[in-house]
């Protein structure tokens, strides 16, 4: 068996976490970030390891492309959650911007809005657009950045191109992993498998069955997302909870949630035959109350196949580990395992 896992558990010492950063490096650091509006135009279409129904039809997705002065040789590209867009990883409070801080460090990043989502096209049926299609569409954007055949005043093309995701965006992540052959890593954070707590809010699932039974779309209210932070994110400070709550897109397209759980089982599936070279990451917080353990080493089960997996487990975090209190020591770990491996 191949199968090799570095299981990397963040000790809260503040001693060795330190970091000393000379006078004037964060405003240099800050003033020599690149910042791009870019567009890629896709297809609807379902290649994906899921079977289920798509449009076929043309749109454009659109993303904020965030990089260093020196444009690296690789790019992430990164997917959000279910009830947000983008703005997930462009929190503008203190060091939540997860975009800047990682640009601060080095990497380049592809912040998309989904398909359906945000400022990106809205297919008028949103029964078609399911995770499948939504994993080939993104995974088309991923070869555009290869190709730098994408629109926006800077389109660099890249060497090497990983896949994060949070939330519902890593089960896209972990679904693109599997599916198609041309992926330098993938990230999930926060990823779901079939093992998920009852402590799910019933009034989202209450909201999704009762509007995606008449239309094709459903929409997240202000106390419903108040609801979820308060239950789910305690480690998240209140500013950055109404933030996120006032500038996140609050609608889903019905077919992501309506193949969401086929689209796991067919991770469970077919994850074991992945490219063995496939390089994951795999990340959760301890107090992860939608996602509790065992479901890290759920997750990396799957990729048993492949010779390079880890699970990263962070203290004192729940889901949104990118907005919790932990996460400069989140990204600093995220770089470790990146640089190592040339993303």
């Amino acid at each position: 068996m191949r199968f090799k896992l570095h299981t990397l558990i963040v000790a809260l010492l503040a001693v060795s976490m330190l970091v000393v950063v000379p006078v004037g490096a964060e405003e240099s650091a800050s003033s020599s970030i690149k910042t791009t509006e870019v567009s890629f135009t896709v297809q609807n279409v379902n290649r994906s390891k899921l079977a289920c129904p798509s449009d076929g039809g043309t749109y454009r997705v659109v993303g904020t492309l965030v990089m260093p002065a020196e444009v690296p040789k690789s790019v992430t590209l990164w997917i959000h959650n279910s009830i947000g867009d983008r703005n997930t990883f462009m929190v503008p409070i203190r060091n939540y911007h997860f975009a800047n801080e990682m640009a601060k460090l080095g990497h380049a990043g592809l912040y998309i809005d989904q398909l359906g989502y945000g400022k990106s096209d809205k297919p008028a049926n949103g029964h078609l657009v399911c995770p499948g299609s939504e994993a080939t569409v993104m995974y088309q954007v991923m070869e555009h950045l290869r190709s730098g055949d994408y629109e926006g005043d800077a389109h660099p093309a890249f060497e090497k191109v990983a896949v994060g995701g949070f939330s519902i965006g890593a089960w896209q992540t972990e679904l693109i992993g599997v599916s198609f052959p041309n992926v330098d890593g993938i990230i999930p954070i926060g990823g779901m498998s079939a093992f998920v707590s009852s402590e799910a809010p019933p009034d989202v699932v209450n909201s999704m069955s009762r509007e995606c039974s008449t239309g094709s779309y459903f929409h997240f209210a202000t106390a419903e997302k108040r609801n979820y932070w308060a239950i789910h994110e305690p480690n998240v400070d209140e500013d950055v909870k109404e933030w996120w709550t006032k500038n996140s897109y609050g609608s889903d397209p019905c077919g992501i949630w309506e193949w969401i759980m086929a689209s796991t089982a067919t991770v469970d599936a077919v994850g074991p035959t992945a490219n063995p070279d496939l390089r994951v990451l795999v990340v959760l917080g301890d107090k992860d109350r939608i996602l509790p353990p065992p479901n890290g080493h759920i997750q990396v089960a799957r990729f048993f196949n492949s010779h390079d997996v880890s699970l990263l487990t962070m203290p004192d975090t729940g889901h949104a580990v990118m907005l919790e209190r932990n996460a400069p020591m989140f990204r600093q770990q995220l770089h470790l395992w990146m640089v190592q491996r040339g993303l």
